[in-house]
């Protein structure tokens, strides 16, 4: 929805380029957490999504989806967290690239180091290194 409000008569000029990372970032937290995870939007949405999807148990209701989407349980997948969780999700990054920045952690230290604060803050274990340190993009991009 970020990318969509930019004004298309400015496509090719830089004031219709994305700001950077990070408001790309709580943007997409901002309409994908506060607002299509709130009730009130679980309330509005819900008849939408009964006529849409027929086979929804009739006795299901708009409560009762905001309580799935809204179910708290670690995981590894920083975008798939919960609320409860995701904010540890941030510090292990944030700790980690102190580490690399100032020299107390190594780049090849990274697959450790990361399977070790899951483990610490989250209790899971990592199965492999694509859903561990290697599931964010902005990393192997090199992005912001």
């Amino acid at each position: 929805m970020y990318e969509q409000g930019r004004n298309e008569s400015f496509h090719d000029l830089p004031v219709s380029e994305p700001l950077g990372m990070a408001v790309h970032e709580s943007q997409s937290l901002f309409y994908e957490r506060m607002i299509s995870q709130s009730s009130e939007f679980c309330e509005w949405i819900w008849p939408k999504l009964q006529n849409t999807f027929p086979n929804i148990p009739a006795d299901a209701t708009a409560d009762m989806y905001y309580r799935a989407l809204n179910r708290v349980q670690p995981s590894l997948i920083r975008v798939e967290a919960d609320e409860v969780t995701y904010p540890l999700h941030v510090v292990l990054r944030f700790e980690i690239e102190c580490g690399l920045f100032d020299g107390s952690i190594a780049v090849e230290e990274l697959p450790r180091v990361w399977n070790e604060k899951i483990q610490e803050y989250l209790g899971i274990e990592v199965p492999t290194d694509r859903e561990g340190v290697l599931q964010d993009v902005h990393w192997s991009d090199g992005m912001q």
